[in-house]
C-alpha cells in the first residue's frame, strides 16, 4: 500500500510579535532551531529568503556552527541594526561567555502585523 505524500501547510497558530522573539531567543540559546519552527511557519514571519524552510535550513546551520565555536551559554543583547533600517528594526546580538564580539547576529524588523527576519552570514 502507498503512503500519500504530506501535505506541506502553514501554521494557522497566530502568534504576537513578542511570542515570536521570544521563540527565536529560546531557540538560539539553546542551539535548537527546531523550537523555532512553530513560529517560522507563522504568517506573521517574513524572511528575504526564497522560502522559509531555506531560511531553516540556514538558520539551523547558523545554529550549529555557533554552538561549536561558542563556549558556555549564549546570552542575548538587543542593539542597533546593521543592514536593515527603519522604525521597528533592530538586532539581536548573542555573546557567549569569553569573546568579545557576538556569536549570532540575527535583523529584526517589526512592522504593526508582521516580523521580518534576517540571519546575518558571518
Amino acid at each position: 500500500m502507498e503512503s500519500l505524500p504530506k501535505k506541506r501547510t502553514l501554521n494557522t497558530t497566530v502568534y504576537t510579535l513578542e511570542e515570536v522573539e521570544s521563540g527565536l531567543i529560546t531557540a538560539c540559546t539553546s542551539f535548537n532551531a527546531s523550537l523555532f519552527l512553530p513560529f517560522l511557519k507563522s504568517a506573521v514571519v517574513k524572511t528575504k529568503m526564497p522560502n522559509k524552510m531555506r531560511f531553516y535550513s540556514f538558520f539551523k546551520l547558523m545554529l550549529y556552527c555557533t554552538k561549536q565555536s561558542s563556549v558556555g551559554p549564549l546570552r542575548v543583547k538587543k542593539g542597533k541594526g546593521f543592514f536593515l533600517d527603519g522604525k521597528g528594526a533592530y538586532s539581536l546580538q548573542f555573546y557567549d561567555s569569553i569573546h568579545k564580539y557576538s556569536r549570532l547576529n540575527i535583523e529584526i524588523q517589526e512592522t504593526e502585523n508582521a516580523i521580518f527576519i534576517e540571519t546575518l552570514p558571518f
